[in-house]
């Protein structure tokens, strides 16, 4: 198998705190998995320290050369409730530019991730007059507008209805399909995602398993 990830003895402890440790595993190209526990048994704590937004106290992360990384996190944590930022303006964040205004190639750019997640009369709308789902799909098109071989999400089914999870799962699947796409999903609920994942760890007491 093709191995995209590799991860090895790793440990990570807050304020003495140890919130993950001795954690081995390995991720094959293509793999859609599922990283399910108990809230507060370190999901978010791995899928940081997997993106560098924090750093392990002992072991290993390992990419394979070229994988490109994007991650889309908690909802709550992911956009402030008062700044009045559009859709538009979101999508543009994960473009690699220095200029303010996007060229005519990113704006096709944007244009097509919007159609791909089904918003783009909503382009102009301010993020927070949007409803859950529609706020969950823009996160997930600033995710795929940059063109990851690697998508890391962090619940991002949480306060959807049925309606808005299968047509956010119809898509991510979609995707992962049609661009050999690796997944991680950090999900509550397994029961949400059972049907489209081929793997699931689970994290308890700071250790990792495979189910």
């Amino acid at each position: 198998m093709n191995k995209v990830l590799e991860v090895e003895n790793l440990s990570f402890a807050y304020n003495k705190n140890l919130i993950l440790e001795d954690i081995n595993f390995s991720i094959n190209k293509g793999d859609f998995v599922a990283l399910i526990g108990d809230n507060g048994q370190g999901k978010t704590t791995l899928m940081n320290l997997l993106v560098g937004k924090l750093k392990a106290n002992s072991g290993t992360i390992n990419f394979s050369p070229g994988e490109k990384l994007s991650y889309v996190p908690q909802l709550s944590a992911s956009t402030s409730n008062n700044f009045p930022i559009t859709v538009k303006e979101i999508l543009s964040l994960n473009l690699s530019r220095r200029r303010i205004f996007p060229n005519k190639k990113e704006e096709d750019l944007i244009d097509s991730t919007l159609d791909l997640i089904g918003l783009r009369d909503k382009k102009n709308f301010v993020f927070q007059d949007l409803s859950g789902g529609q706020k969950q799909k823009v996160m997930l098109g600033k995710a795929l507008i940059s063109k990851p071989s690697f998508l890391l999400l962090d619940e991002p089914l949480i306060g959807l209805d049925e309606k808005s999870k299968k047509s956010f799962l119809k898509l991510l699947i979609d995707q992962s399909k049609i661009h050999s796409m690796t997944i991680i999903m950090v999900s509550h609920n397994i029961e949400d995602i059972k049907e489209d994942i081929n793997r699931i760890f689970k994290i308890d007491k700071g250790r990792m398993i495979e189910c």
